[in-house]
């Protein structure tokens, strides 16, 4: 059968197609015959996208032929090598030299890399670099513990920076500084890790880089190791005009830097493993008080939620942030909960707090009537000789709009609250076992404020039993997720989501559940492998077919196993990791 030559212009679609799908296969098509070879040649974008692998032969040939093959198209510029194979320094600056030429190109460039070949291809890619508009650089492992200080020679464009002007830079392990290049950065990350015993950073290389990048919008900064950092020696404020989210992990005396910064313009502030002290907490009030357009507050710290003494008193005023829609707070509250005490979040639509008391929680939720999303997890009764002051009444507390709620700690702070639009419901009790008596009654009230809308219910940890679930679930016909976990079900509760009611007076002939997809058993004590396989026979085919899910068991017998596979993948991963080693093993044999 005779070839039929398809015309340049579809070769050309199909490169193109091919181009933005699967990059790689583009030279594989070139193959075909030349015809297709001579249009790729005159396909700029793909040659625009260069991929210089250091280690490779000759990657400065290759740098050169693909730039002048781009034409006048934007460069995509990627240079890595590898911790195995050392790169000669000869073919780093070739390369290095190569790249300068074409500087006036760069629209991205990357360089993951070890320590050597970072730093001297770098500083011979001095120039500008009009139209760049992302600069990422990682170094390998292998480097040294102590991030080095890093000058990153690049120079801005003419023109100074638009309101318009994007300019995202990423660096990883070094600790970089900046010529005038740094007007032009809108969007910063820095990521570090170090010794503590022996880093040199100190927050003058923080205070360095915030002068250096005047018109930053978002900065994001993380140096773990840093705790034991001295104060700087930056004696006056930085202003910081257009910043609108600011995020910092790991530097410990924060106050330091809350206290030099003025945002008029922050929308977002997340502080991650900070040190809460005094001082900290005041400059973080007044950071607060400060930014009127201040819509998510993020305090994160992996903390031991307990109260081993009474809260540290702060003396702020109480503060009202009614611009704020997103409010997570975790951390050692004995520093924390005063804060929580003095605020007030009344537009607030996603709240998250962890390790609060009862009471505060309560304060707080009362004044957050919109909320859409509210997660507290290991909620905590105060005891009474550090505070005396009693829990309060269980009034629930109309939430209009709240879809998803999230208790763990103490799964009776759901008689706090009524949802009629909940759709995600998850009370756990994992670490406190003191908090679940009577969990099946207040379960009761579940369908009460939630059955319409209620799709997804995750329940952890209680000792509410078959009835009392079996009650609640017959209850909400529209759940489509259920996760039941350490909680005091058996298998009489699997037999009843796996057929059809006994139809009577007092009971419809309907399937419990009957649009479940998907659903979890796990660490119940009194669910058998005979219960998940009753209650697998029937639900794979009824009413909902192609449900997913798994069960766990503290025993399972490879003859059980089998028999629940023949089902699906229905075991939890530690199940099934031991039965296809045993199925290897019995192949092997």
């Amino acid at each position: 059968m005779k070839s039929i030559a398809l015309p340049a212009d579809v070769i050309f679609n199909i490169y193109r197609l091919e181009y933005h799908e699967y990059d790689a296969n583009v030279l594989s098509l070139s193959h075909v015959c030349r015809p297709w070879r001579d249009v790729l040649q005159r396909f700029p974008d793909f040659w625009a996208k260069i991929d210089l692998y250091l280690g490779g032969r000759n990657p400065e040939f290759k740098a050169l032929y693909w730039a002048k093959r781009a034409g006048q198209k934007p460069l995509k510029i990627h240079v890595r090598s590898d911790s195995q194979r050392p790169v000669a320094h000869r073919a780093i600056v070739r390369t290095g030299l190569v790249l300068r030429s074409c500087m006036d190109r760069w629209d991205t460039f990357t360089m993951d890399a070890r320590s050597r070949e970072i730093e001297h291809l770098l500083p011979i890619c001095t120039g500008c670099t009009p139209r760049l508009r992302n600069f990422s650089l990682s170094c390998r492992p292998g480097s040294p513990e102590d991030p080095m200080r890093l000058l990153v020679p690049f120079l801005p464009s003419v023109e100074p920076p638009s309101d318009s002007s994007r300019l995202f830079v990423s660096i990883h392990s070094y600790i970089p500084r900046f010529t005038t290049f740094g007007v032009g950065i809108t969007r910063l990350s820095v990521n570090v890790s170090m010794d503590p015993d022996h880093h040199s950073f100190d927050l003058n290389d923080l205070f360095s880089i915030f002068q250096s990048c005047p018109n930053l919008i978002e900065f994001d900064f993380s140096a773990l190791g840093s705790e034991h950092t001295g104060p700087a020696s930056f004696d006056g404020f930085i202003v910081l005009r257009r910043l609108t989210n600011f995020s910092v992990s790991w530097v410990w005396n924060i106050e330091d830097v809350l206290n030099v910064l003025r945002l008029p313009a922050l929308e977002s502030i997340t502080l991650h493993e900070v040190n809460w002290s005094d001082a900290a907490r005041a400059a973080l009030w007044n950071v607060l008080g400060l930014s009127h357009s201040l819509s998510s507050v993020l305090i994160l710290q992996d903390d031991d939620y307990s109260y081993e003494r009474n809260p540290v008193p702060f003396h702020g005023n109480p503060l009202t942030l009614s611009n704020v829609a997103i409010f997570h707070m975790w951390g050692n509250w004995t520093l924390l909960q005063p804060l929580l005490d003095l605020l007030t979040l009344p537009h607030v639509q996603e709240l998250d707090l962890a390790g609060a008391s009862i009471r505060t929680a309560h304060r707080l939720i009362s004044f957050s009537t919109n909320l859409r999303s509210l997660s507290l997890r290991n909620l905590a009764e105060v005891p009474a000789d550090l505070d005396p002051t009693p829990n309060p009444a269980p009034a629930p507390i109309l939430f209009p709009s709240l879809t998803s709620l999230h208790i763990s700690g103490f799964p009776l702070f759901f008689n706090y609250i009524n949802a009629p639009k909940l759709g995600t419901l998850a009370l756990e009790n994992r670490f406190n076992s003191a908090c679940i008596v009577n969990s099946g009654a207040f379960l009761r009230v579940v369908p009460e404020r939630s059955a319409s809308a209620l799709t997804t219910l995750r329940l952890s940890g209680l000792d509410a039993g078959d009835k009392d679930i079996q009650w609640c679930l017959e209850r909400l016909p529209a759940l489509e997720e259920l996760s039941i976990l350490a909680c005091a079900i058996s298998d009489s509760l699997l037999s009843a989501l796996a057929s059809l009611p006994v139809p009577n007076q007092s009971q419809n002939t309907d399937w419990i559940l009957p649009r479940l997809k998907r659903f979890t058993f796990d660490e119940n004590d009194h669910i058998t492998p005979s219960g998940a396989i009753k209650f697998l026979a029937s639900r794979t085919l009824n009413p909902v077919p192609g449900i997913t899910g798994h069960f766990g068991f503290k025993h399972l017998s490879h003859r059980d196993a089998t028999a629940i596979m023949s089902y699906g993948s229905f075991l939890a991963a530690h199940h099934d990791i031991v039965y296809h080693m045993n199925l290897e093993d019995d192949d092997e044999d």
